[in-house]
């Protein structure tokens, strides 16, 4: 992983952004509450979502034309709404917010600061995403081990029922 793009459009080079270091990226991970109830062997297990990744981008910035560089770089961390890396062709990471350390100076004309990103749990695939269309009875089923929030769109006239996990809707247009 030798880059990364915010928001789909700006690139890391763009902003003149070096990675000075790996960057792990974290799996999803569930919130589990262990409930200890007395006179019971052992725990309730409460499932609740998924926690919030963080995103750590060690980084450095040419600072031989002064800090302009490292503020149109925190701008623009700070209000990314996605981000994407060299190394995960066709997915992305939405970004709940970010915080930006203070420029160090340890060269005389590179700047380091780190960057800390809250992010989503999930990673969304922006290539790859395979539409469906239905003109008769049929199934789809989601593949992915976690449940999914399609987007479902009926076009037509009449009376229809769509059924989701055993549960009939009807829909009626005139």
């Amino acid at each position: 992983m030798r880059s990364f793009t915010l928001n789909h459009t700006t690139t890391s080079t763009e902003l003149g952004l070096r990675l000075t270091g790996p960057v792990q990226l974290p799996a999803a991970r569930r919130v589990v509450d262990d409930i200890e109830v007395a006179g019971r062997a052992g725990t309730l297990t409460r499932f609740g979502g998924w926690a919030d990744t963080l995103l750590a981008l060690p980084l450095a910035v040419d600072t031989t034309l002064g800090v302009e560089a490292y503020r149109k770089a925190a701008i623009a961390l700070t209000k990314a709404l996605t981000i994407s890396f060299s190394g995960e062709p066709g997915g992305f990471t939405k970004v709940k917010h970010a915080e930006i350390s203070p420029l160090r100076r340890e060269l005389a004309s590179w700047g380091f600061f780190d960057a800390t990103l809250v992010c989503e749990p999930f990673t969304y695939l922006d290539l790859g995403l395979d539409q469906h269309t239905l003109t008769t009875s049929g199934t789809i089923t989601n593949p992915g081990l976690i449940e999914s929030d399609p987007v479902i769109t009926l076009f037509g006239t009449g009376n229809l029922t769509l059924t989701i996990n055993g549960t009939p809707y009807r829909i009626g247009a005139p």
